[in-house]
C-alpha cells in the first residue's frame, strides 16, 4: 500500500471521527433543561408527578425537566432572589395572587398561545377568569381548583336539631348551641383569603372597579364585629391558628363547623372513614350577598429562552389524559380545571371522590359560582400585594385580640392598602 493511500485513510478515519463527534456535542448543546418548580408535596403527588415528567421527556427527545419540590411556604421566599440572579425557573406552581404581582413586575411570559390549545371553553371559566391581566392577556394555566365551603358535622347538627346555617345569624346560634366541653363550635384559618370570605359575603371589598382601595366601610367594621363574635365559640387562642390547625381540628373531629379547604378530606376518611361520612358541606352563609372562596393552583411561565419549551411542557401537563392520570393518582381530592372531567363519570369512580359523591357535587357548585379571595375585580397586580401583606388579618386581631377600636383598625387596614397600592403602581407596568 503506497503511503499516499495509507495516509489517505487516516485522513477519512480523522474526518469521520471528528464528524461523529460534532453530530455528538451538537446533540448535547442542542438539549434544553426546562427548570420546574412544584408546590405539590401531599399525597402521592409528587411520584404522579415524576411519572409525567419521564413520560414527557420520552415524548419529547431533547428536552430534560429539572424538577424541583418546593413546599408553598417557601416558594415565594425563593423568587426573587431567583429573578434577581437569574436563576428563576422556567415553569412554576403559584396561585393566582402570586401570578398577578409576578405579571405586574414584568417577570412573566403570557400563556395564551398554550391556553388557545388547550381551548378556553375546556376550562373552569370562574378560575380561568383569575388568571386574565389587565391588558387581556392569560399569565396563568388553571391547574387545581380548590374552593372554600362550609364543613360541618352532621351528627351533631341533628342532635341539635339544627339546620345548616345559611345567613350569619344562624352560623352564631348553631356555633353556641354546639360547643361543648369535646367539640368547638366554630373557628377558621385567620388568613387574608379565608377573612376576605366573611369581607365579601358582607358586600366589603378591598379594592373597587378602578383598582382603588374601598377597604373603609360600615360593611367592613360588621365583617370585623361578626367574626369576633363568632371567635367566641372556638378554643382559646385560634385566632392565632394557621392552615395545619384548622385541618387537624376538622380530621380529629375536634370543631362542629368550619369554613376552610378540601385539604383535609383524604387524611380524615383515611384515619377516621365514619368521622368522614358525617361530615357535609355546604355554602358559606352570608350576611349580604351569597358567595363563596375559590382558590387552587395555576402554572405560571417565568420570561426565559426557553418559553417555545415550556410551552410544549404545559400544554402536556394539560392534556386531558395527563390531567386525570395526576388528579386520580395524587389522590389529594382536589378538583381538576378541566371542564370535560367534570363531565366524566370514570374520572369520579376513584377514591377519594368515589366515595363522598354529595361533598364534591357542592365543592362542584361552589367552584362554579366562587370568586377569588381578595381579588374582587379584575385581576389588578397590586391586589396580590395586599394579601401578601396580611394586613387585613393583622388590623383584625389587634382590634379582636388587643382591644383596639374597631373603626381605627379597618381605617388603618384601608390606609396601609393605599400605601400598597400606590408603591404598586409606580412599580408595575402592565402593558
Amino acid at each position: 500500500m503506497s503511503k499516499l493511500a495509507f495516509r489517505g485513510k487516516w485522513v477519512l478515519l480523522i474526518v469521520s471521527i471528528m464528524a461523529i463527534s460534532f453530530i455528538a456535542v451538537s446533540e448535547a448543546r442542542e438539549s434544553v433543561v426546562l427548570k420546574v418548580w412544584s408546590t405539590q408535596v401531599e399525597y402521592d403527588s409528587i411520584p404522579a408527578t415524576e411519572f409525567l415528567v419521564q413520560k414527557f421527556e420520552q415524548e419529547n427527545p431533547g428536552i430534560e425537566i429539572d424538577l424541583q419540590i418546593v413546599p408553598w411556604g417557601e416558594i415565594e421566599a425563593k423568587w426573587a432572589p431567583a429573578v434577581a440572579a437569574g436563576t428563576q425557573p422556567d415553569i412554576s406552581s403559584a396561585n393566582p395572587v402570586h401570578m398577578s404581582s409576578l405579571a405586574g413586575g414584568g417577570y412573566l411570559e403570557p400563556v395564551d398561545d398554550v391556553i388557545n390549545v388547550i381551548g378556553p371553553e375546556n376550562l373552569q371559566p370562574n378560575y380561568l377568569r383569575l388568571q386574565k391581566m389587565p391588558n387581556g392577556k392569560y399569565y396563568g394555566i388553571p391547574y387545581i381548583v380548590a374552593p372554600i365551603t362550609f364543613w360541618y358535622r352532621k351528627d351533631l347538627m341533628a342532635e341539635a336539631g339544627l339546620e345548616v346555617p345559611k345567613r350569619w345569624d344562624e352560623w352564631l346560634n348553631a356555633a353556641a348551641k354546639l360547643k361543648t366541653e369535646e367539640t368547638w363550635g366554630t373557628l377558621w384559618w385567620v388568613s387574608p383569603n379565608v377573612n376576605h370570605v366573611f369581607e365579601a359575603t358582607n358586600k366589603s371589598y378591598w379594592l373597587g372597579p378602578d383598582g382603588n382601595v374601598v377597604y373603609n366601610s360600615p360593611e367592613t367594621i360588621e365583617a370585623f364585629k361578626f367574626m369576633k363574635e363568632l371567635s367566641n365559640y372556638g378554643p382559646a387562642g385560634f385566632l392565632n391558628y394557621g392552615f395545619t390547625e384548622v385541618n387537624n381540628a376538622l380530621t380529629y373531629g375536634k370543631v362542629a363547623m368550619a369554613p376552610h379547604y378540601t385539604d383535609f378530606i383524604v387524611d380524615l376518611s383515611r384515619r377516621k372513614p365514619d368521622l368522614m361520612k358525617n361530615m357535609g358541606n355546604a355554602q358559606i352563609p352570608a350576611n349580604k350577598v351569597e358567595g363563596t372562596g375559590i382558590g387552587g393552583n395555576c402554572w405560571i411561565m417565568f420570561k426565559s429562552p426557553r418559553t417555545e419549551e415550556a410551552g410544549k411542557f404545559l400544554q402536556f401537563m394539560m392534556r386531558k389524559e395527563n390531567v386525570k392520570y395526576w388528579f386520580q393518582e395524587a389522590k389529594g381530592g382536589w378538583l381538576p380545571p378541566l371542564n370535560s372531567l367534570f363531565d366524566d363519570p370514570d374520572f369520579w369512580n376513584k377514591e377519594p371522590y368515589k366515595s363522598y359523591p354529595d361533598v364534591y357535587k357542592v365543592l362542584v357548585q361552589n367552584a362554579i359560582v366562587g370568586s377569588l379571595q381578595g381579588m374582587d375585580f379584575e385581576n389588578w397586580p397590586y391586589a396580590g400585594e395586599i394579601e401578601g401583606s396580611w394586613i387585613n388579618v393583622i388590623e383584625f386581631q389587634k382590634y379582636a385580640l388587643e382591644g383596639k377600636p374597631v373603626d381605627k383598625a379597618v381605617a388603618d387596614a384601608a390606609r396601609e392598602m393605599e400605601r400598597i397600592v400606590e408603591a404598586a403602581r409606580r412599580t408595575y407596568e402592565v402593558k
